[in-house]
């Protein structure tokens, strides 16, 4: 009864063993993941904040050239005399 009792422990804190090497590797794989989505969060997020940077460039530069229109339009009068 005793090495029945031996090899039941001993199995057992074999599957200890092995289920926690599984556990570790699934969490090592699981940081892996996270810290892959907040690297690639960061980078949409950084890419998100140049796109704003350009848009409104070009919202500055479209009202700069509206604003320039009447005085086109008069240059072009001007010329048709």
């Amino acid at each position: 009864m005793t090495d029945e009792n031996n090899t039941e422990e001993l199995s057992m804190q074999e599957m200890y063993k092995e289920l926690n090497d599984k556990i570790a590797l699934f969490s090592s794989i699981l940081e892996k993941f996270g810290l892959d989505l907040i690297t690639k969060l960061g980078q949409t997020n950084m890419k998100l904040n140049k796109l704003t940077d350009k848009v409104n460039e070009l919202h500055d530069a479209t009202i700069d050239v509206k604003s320039m229109s009447p005085q086109f339009y008069n240059i072009i009068q001007g010329q048709k005399l």
